[in-house]
Parts: C-alpha cells; structure tokens; sequence
C-alpha cells in the first residue's frame, strides 16, 4: 500500500510524456502542412518531414504499413502527408488536397532507403 502512490505516480508521468509525444508530433506534421499548403516546401520535402516524425515511432511506421500502399518509408509517409490534408481543417487544404493528388501520382519515390539498404515491403510479415 505504501508504493502504490509511488508507482501511480510513475505511470502518470509515462503517460503525461506519451501524451506529449503524440501532441510534439501532430504540431510538427501541422506546420509541415501550413510550409507545404503555402507552398514554402515540395510534396516531396512534406513526405521527407513526415517520415523523420513516423521513424521516431515503430508502431507508427506500422500503422503506415497497414493503411498506407507504397513500397518504402517514405513512399507511405508521402501518402500520409496528402490524406492528412485532405482531413485538414486548414484555410485552402481542400483545394491543396487536390493538388497534391494528382501531384503524388508523378512522384517516383527511390526503392531503397537514404542508407542504401533495400527497405522491407511490409512490417506485417507478409
């Protein structure tokens, strides 16, 4: 009984910092799109910017897995970055949205990884 205030405290402060996490993450990946819908960076630089934010995070990069085609990383944080913009609550996303969808079916993303290794299809084990 007498640790028990002590571990209820340690698992407040994992989750506070899981917390904080996840709201750094959706603040970098909201400026990205304000940089990209205003047209400071390429689709390509947005796809790159989401992809440093997705590797900090295993389960991210599994979660793109599953609902995100694309052979690579960062083919499925490119595709990331486009339905995000088309969820945005942004001034202009939905016609940026547009743009970027026909745009996305012109980028020829690199088979392999910034290191050279071949990069694994899927995490899923197919």
């Amino acid at each position: 009984m007498k640790n028990q205030p002590v571990q209820e405290a340690k698992r407040n402060s994992s989750v506070d910092q899981r917390i904080e996490t996840g709201l750094n993450r959706m603040a970098l990946r909201e400026q990205i799109l304000i940089n990209l819908r205003d047209e400071k960076i390429t689709l390509e630089e947005a796809g790159r910017g989401f992809l440093a934010i997705n590797q900090t995070d295993e389960a991210i990069l599994r979660h793109l897995d599953t609902f995100f085609s694309g052979e690579t990383d960062l083919e499925r944080s490119t595709r990331q970055v486009v339905a995000q913009m088309r969820c945005s609550i942004l001034p202009d996303s939905h016609e940026c949205y547009l743009r970027l969808k026909s745009e996305l079916e012109t980028i020829q993303f690199p088979k392999t990884s910034n290191d050279g290794e071949i990069q694994i299809a899927s995490r899923r084990g197919d």
